[in-house]
């Protein structure tokens, strides 16, 4: 089973958790930015979903994000790299982590799978958007099931070549 959907406009990091004091409490509320990226994309998961159960089993998750192109080329990006408008791994804010947080939770809030336990591999890349079809911020999300495996160690080099877009 495999769930593939597109999140469209820039990639937005899981920010964190503010605290305010209110006399002798303490609240603590999920930065804003943050919250209103999650609700819309658990809001358009949640749709292309549809009315099925939560995901029954462990899965894994591959995440492509894609952040918007500079209007200048940035030092760290080679000039071929630059010219041919392809999109190029680099890096840049928000960080990788934060960014496969807010997934996460989007895919749950979304209701695909009940608990992000259930998350046995996960596969998060950020690249900087292209001139072609590339040239749209947004971010790539994949489901796809994992039957639990007894593993010696991972095989790093077959992850990277099949999940690479």
């Amino acid at each position: 089973m495999i769930f593939k959907t597109v999140i469209l406009g820039e990639p937005v990091g899981e920010g964190r958790p503010r605290a305010v004091r209110m006399g002798p409490r303490v609240r603590v509320h999920a930065a804003p930015k943050s919250a209103m990226w999650r609700a819309v994309a658990a809001q358009q998961m949640a749709a292309e979903w549809g009315d099925r159960p939560p995901w029954p089993a462990l899965c894994g998750v591959s995440v492509f994000a894609y952040m918007p192109r500079p209007k200048s080329r940035p030092k760290d990006v080679s000039k071929e790299a630059w010219k041919l408008g392809s999109a190029v791994s680099r890096a840049q804010k928000p960080d990788i982590d934060n960014i496969a947080k807010a997934v996460l939770d989007a895919i749950v809030q979304a209701g695909i799978i009940a608990d992000d336990t259930q998350v046995v591999g996960l596969v998060v890349f950020r690249l900087m958007c292209g001139t072609d079809r590339d040239a749209t911020p947004r971010v790539e999300v994949r489901v796809s099931s994992r039957e639990p495996q007894k593993h010696e160690s991972p095989d790093t080099e077959s992850i990277w070549a099949n999940e690479a877009p």
